[in-house]
């Protein structure tokens, strides 16, 4: 959750592109920009601490101009985080980046992930793919609501 929702302050977009680099963040790192089991202390680790990047092990670091994007989508002060599409786009992480070629879906995908796999998928979500054909069944035979629920 942004800063300004857990402070209770009055909130608008801007709390959307702190959405935007916490999923930025996880989607680098593979883990979110502040982690507790402990709730209060997680509110204060938003509310107060700076955002620390990860040793990385890895051949490929990530470039000091994405970690500069990821500082600025989270920001604690909503008035001083990067809060439009303009500004985010002509931050220096972006620099290389062709946005028509994105638009115009001439970009192709360095992975594209075989359906048959589902490696990044937990195996209980394959269930409700499951239970829509059941649903459909159920409505299709005319079945209520309530009457799906006992039979399920």
């Amino acid at each position: 959750m942004a800063p300004e929702i857990l402070a209770g302050f009055e909130y608008s977009y801007p709390i959307d592109y702190w959405a935007l680099g916490v999923l930025i963040f996880e989607m680098i790192y593979s883990i979110r920009p502040y982690q507790s089991h402990d709730e209060k202390r997680l509110k204060q680790m938003v509310l107060d601490t700076p955002i620390r990047f990860p040793r990385q092990i890895v051949e490929n670091t990530v470039s000091t101009c994405v970690k500069s994007l990821l500082e600025r989508l989270l920001t604690k002060s909503q008035d001083e985080r990067l809060n439009n599409y303009k500004d985010i786009m002509n931050h220096p992480a972006f620099e290389n980046f062709d946005m028509h070629a994105l638009k115009s879906r001439s970009i192709k995908p360095s992975v594209i992930p075989k359906p048959e796999y589902n490696l990044n998928f937990d195996p209980e979500l394959a269930l409700y793919r499951n239970c829509s054909n059941i649903y459909k069944l159920l409505h299709l035979l005319k079945f209520t609501p309530s009457d799906s629920l006992t039979l399920l």
